[in-house]
C-alpha cells in the first residue's frame, strides 16, 4: 500500500446559524400547530423558512492529498499506538445565497470561503486543546470574497 493518496470531496455544509434558524422555525411551527388542536376550526398561519437561510448553507469541494509514513516506520508506530497520517486540503465553498444571485435572484448576501490547511493527527489535536479523539487543521491559507 502506499503512503501517498489523492482525492477529492465534495459536500454540502451548514453552519451553526443554519441549525439554529432551522431548528427555531420548526418549533414555532410545531407550537402553532399544536395550539391549534385546541380549537380544530381555527387557520394555522405556519412561518415561512427563515429569509437568510440560504447565507449559511455552503457548496464545499476539496482537493486532497494524503500522506503516511511508510510501511516499516508505520508498522512501529501502530505496534506503538500512534497513527501518523496528514492530510493537505485545498478547499473552497460558495453559499447557495451565490446560486441565487448568479440566477439573477435575491436569496441573501452572497460569499465564497477558500483556503488551504493540513489536517494534523489525532494526537496533535489533543496537544492542542482539541477534544479527545480529534484532529486539528492547521491553515496556510484562508480567505473569503463577499459583496461588503
Amino acid at each position: 500500500m502506499s503512503p501517498l493518496g489523492v482525492g477529492f470531496r465534495l459536500s454540502f455544509v451548514a453552519d451553526g446559524l443554519a441549525l439554529a434558524g432551522v431548528l427555531a422555525w420548526i418549533a414555532a411551527n410545531l407550537a402553532a400547530y399544536l395550539r391549534a388542536m385546541l380549537n380544530p376550526l381555527t387557520p394555522i398561519e405556519y412561518q415561512r423558512l427563515p429569509v437568510n437561510l440560504l447565507e449559511h448553507l455552503f457548496i464545499r469541494a476539496e482537493v486532497h492529498m494524503s500522506v503516511e509514513a511508510p510501511l516499516p516506520v508505520r508498522t512501529v508506530l501502530e505496534s506503538i499506538g500512534f497513527d501518523f497520517s496528514l492530510r493537505v486540503a485545498a478547499m473552497i465553498e460558495a453559499n447557495l445565497a451565490l446560486v441565487g444571485t448568479l440566477l439573477g435572484q435575491s436569496w441573501g448576501t452572497w460569499e465564497v470561503n477558500f483556503g488551504v490547511y493540513v489536517e494534523l493527527p489525532k494526537p496533535f489535536g489533543e496537544i492542542l486543546g482539541g477534544p479527545a479523539g480529534w484532529g486539528a487543521n492547521l491553515w496556510f491559507l484562508r480567505g473569503s470574497f463577499h459583496p461588503y
